[in-house]
């Protein structure tokens, strides 16, 4: 690894790949530990060793530079050339905009682990009572049963959804582990996950909860 240089006039945050694999298995692996850890502060990390070495607890240098390569590959970093700095508002301020953005059809939820509801966009309030309610159910049913995507399928994903006949997913559950807690995001048709703001929710919650 002594041939790969730090680029340090960037700043490193999480794709949102990066964003979704960081919170989608409650399972540690030192990739996975350096995701959470640039999101653990409100503004972006500047890439250099030392930055490096406290988002990644290794033993060498080496080791850090070889895992900082494994998220490059992946696609779960990415390189800024500008820092970036989360919004100073409240997360019940923020989750209403970003969770907009996060679906095709305006209609997502966001429950945590007791099945109450955080934040509801486009549901009635009833529906987001028996949804929220209905995602702790799931939550605990992948608790049980999340292995199997890893161990079975080589699967990094862990959504669980309503499919019709031709095999398209009406409404889907997310599991998201953040620190010790599981939340649920719940939306009704079509995600829009690969969205910056999806890394913004994942960061915001680490903020609060990570």
């Amino acid at each position: 690894m002594s041939n790969f240089e730090l680029n340090t006039q960037l700043h490193v945050i999480p794709t949102p790949a990066g964003a979704f694999y960081s919170a989608a298995s409650p399972k540690i692996c030192k990739t996975r530990d350096l995701l959470k850890n640039l999101m653990r502060y409100q503004k972006s990390t500047p890439i250099n060793l030392e930055n490096m070495r406290t988002r990644i607890p290794c033993e060498s240098d080496d080791e850090v530079l070889k895992i900082l390569y494994q998220a490059q590959r992946e696609k779960w970093i990415q390189g800024l050339d500008e820092p970036i700095t989360l919004p100073a508002d409240s997360l019940e301020e923020s989750l209403p905009s970003i969770l907009s953005s996060l679906t095709v059809n305006g209609k997502i939820l966001l429950a945590d682990d007791y099945g109450l509801s955080i934040c509801s966009v486009g549901f009635s309030d009833d529906a987001a009572e028996e949804f929220s309610a209905l995602s702790a159910d799931i939550g605990l049913l992948h608790e049980r049963h999340h292995s199997i995507w890893e161990n079975h399928l080589d699967l990094i994903t862990s959504a669980w959804g309503v499919i019709d006949a031709a095999g398209n997913t009406q409404f889907g559950f997310w599991p998201l582990y953040i620190g010790d807690q599981r939340f649920v995001i719940c939306i009704d048709g079509l995600p829009h996950l690969n969205h910056p703001d999806f890394v913004n929710l994942i960061w915001t919650l680490n903020t609060r909860y990570g």
